[in-house]
């Protein structure tokens, strides 16, 4: 099917399949309404990731990237925290930012751009603050290096 209101998004590798629904730009909703799906411990857990990105970057807005819920700030995908079949993962959108952390992440289950946690074994803040300033700050540098106009030259 295509159309004005279908996209083709890839999804990053491990991330959880999510239902499509037809006319809904990435096949989710935004992070309130994933939340709202979601109960007990897990939601907290999810909850804190998203309440922690909030801080650090307030002007971060809700929207979909990669076809999940996420925090989108200036355009590009910030964070997203979603409960798959057997744990939760935070998706920075950034492989760089997961391997800028690697020591601190030494306990946790990792993939090139994912992080794997609990309710019971959540990420420590420090580290939760770090991959955040660290995605914001990614997303920062991009931008000022794009040159007038906003698009990149293609050689």
């Amino acid at each position: 099917c295509t159309g004005p209101d279908r996209v083709a998004e890839r999804q990053p590798v491990g991330a959880p399949r999510m239902p499509t629904r037809v006319g809904i730009v990435g096949g989710v909703g935004d992070v309130d309404e994933y939340l709202s799906t979601i109960d007990g411990a897990d939601r907290d857990a999810l909850e804190h990731v998203y309440a922690v990105a909030r801080e650090i970057v307030p002007e971060a807005e809700q929207g979909t990237s990669y076809a999940m819920p996420a925090l989108l700030y200036r355009g590009k995908g910030l964070v997203s925290t979603v409960r798959g079949r057997r744990f939760l993962s935070v998706y920075p959108f950034s492989g760089a930012v997961v391997a800028s952390l690697a020591d601190a992440l030494a306990d946790f289950e990792t993939t090139t751009g994912s992080i794997h946690y609990s309710a019971d074994h959540q990420l420590p803040e420090p580290t939760l603050q770090r991959l955040i300033e660290a995605r914001r700050d990614e997303i920062d540098a991009r931008t000022r290096a794009r040159p007038a106009g906003g698009s990149r030259r293609r050689r």
